[in-house]
């Protein structure tokens, strides 16, 4: 018995200890942080595969991230889907990483958001679900897409000015897309999903979200381009 006392009393200040302490704490950041970039990196991958179908693998020789659908030459064009995809010479493996860091970084402020918002309106009631929809499509919902097209403006341009151009071509036709795809689904989590999966969910469907995005950001960085040599 006075073993197992001192175990226990051994384990408790173990547990009180500040790093365990903290760890318990900061935990759901941390989870978060990195279900998010990975989750955003799989989405990644699965954009630059599907463009590899549609396109043949990217041209990285340029070292321009405006080239991710670049046509392909006519030696990669015999070879078959399935070889491409692969072939991990075919992935531009900094936009998978680039993907990943806004991944982790929409893993943290959505905890932060989503924690807060569950708080603040408590329950499943068709108003409260409603209240939550409204002001996620009000709130986050722009926050998160001028973030993200402000972040790859200014990696494929390297300049603030290229940012905010990428942030003006690109935020009101995919806003327009995000009241079409977001509004249904938000309303399945805040009615259905445990507040517990509420980010995991979220950030699985921004994985497939982002996808589009990327396609939709890409093509407009391109048409952005094209305009910038006319002129």
């Amino acid at each position: 018995m006075a073993s197992g006392a001192s175990r226990c009393e051994t384990n408790c200040k173990i547990a009180r200890s500040p790093l365990i302490y903290k760890g318990r704490i900061y935990h759901p950041y941390f989870k978060n942080i990195i279900i998010g970039g990975g989750l955003m990196a799989l989405g990644e991958i699965c954009s630059q595969s599907i463009k590899m179908y549609f396109c043949g693998p990217p041209n990285y020789g340029s070292g321009s991230g405006n080239n991710l659908c670049s046509a392909c030459d006519q030696e990669s064009s015999k070879k078959s889907w399935i070889h491409l995809i692969t072939d991990t010479s075919n992935y531009n493996f900094n936009t998978i990483i680039r993907q990943s860091a806004i991944g982790s970084f929409q893993g943290f402020y959505q905890f932060i958001y989503y924690s807060w918002l569950d708080k603040v309106f408590s329950g499943v009631s068709m108003t409260v679900v409603a209240k939550k929809v409204v002001l996620d499509e009000v709130l986050i919902g722009p926050i998160s897409l001028a973030i993200f097209f402000l972040y790859n403006g200014f990696c494929d341009t390297f300049t603030m000015a290229g940012a905010f151009q990428r942030c003006r071509q690109s935020f009101l036709p995919g806003y327009l897309s995000d009241l079409v795809y977001w509004p249904v689904l938000q309303t399945i989590n805040f009615a259905l999903v445990p507040p517990g999966y509420r980010v995991l969910y979220v950030i699985f469907f921004t994985s497939i979200w982002n996808t589009y995005l990327c396609f939709f950001s890409a093509r407009m960085g391109r048409s952005g381009s094209g305009i910038e040599s006319n002129q």
